[in-house]
């Protein structure tokens, strides 16, 4: 089977169905239903990502070759805003913005950074992902200026603090959230 997998991020609204019952709830969907031409099965490895509090900031993360990673991202619980540009940023037109809510999912092609930052308590998001973690390939670009433009309490891991520094990403992303909050109310 010839697989393509688009080179420009994707948002896919409301993708999963949710049941609720007295004990929670519980989400379903069929991969085959987003539309990509892709082998599923080669989305392989799974993370779960929980996050307790409003305004914290994940991200930008990704790997190098030969370990470069294609993401399908599925929020199953609160909201984000997720932002994704690729990895040699130079134009600000290349930052995408997304605000997802609860039963949506995202796209991320190899070759793109991706983060986000929760604007409600309790975010669950699930990452399927075509290649194994690597520690000696991952690697990101700190976000800190980026999450604190939100909010300015915005909490940030010590290991995203971390993340090696690009002032023009850095620069291109703070304008391109300064644009998009002129745009659009964070809760």
């Amino acid at each position: 089977m010839n697989t393509y997998i688009s080179k420009k991020p994707l948002l896919y609204r409301e993708v999963f169905s949710k049941f609720n019952d007295t004990r929670g709830f519980l989400s379903a969907f069929d991969l085959r239903e987003l539309g990509l031409v892709i082998n599923y099965n080669d989305f392989y490895y799974q993370l779960i990502s929980h996050t307790e509090r409003c305004y914290t900031f994940r991200g930008f993360h990704f790997q190098r070759a030969p370990f470069e990673q294609d993401k399908l991202v599925f929020l199953h619980s609160g909201k984000v805003i997720d932002i994704v540009f690729p990895i040699n940023l130079n134009s600000l037109k290349d930052v995408k913005i997304f605000e997802l809510s609860c039963g949506d999912a995202l796209f991320v092609p190899k070759g793109y950074a991706h983060g986000f930052i929760s604007v409600s308590d309790n975010v669950v998001l699930q990452y399927l992902m075509n290649n194994s973690f690597s520690a000696e390939h991952y690697t990101g670009i700190c976000g800190t200026k980026i999450a604190t433009t939100v909010n300015k309490n915005c909490l940030v891991s010590d290991k995203d603090s971390d993340l090696p520094r690009s002032t023009s990403v850095e620069e291109l992303v703070r304008q391109a959230i300064l644009d998009w909050l002129k745009l659009n109310v964070v809760p």
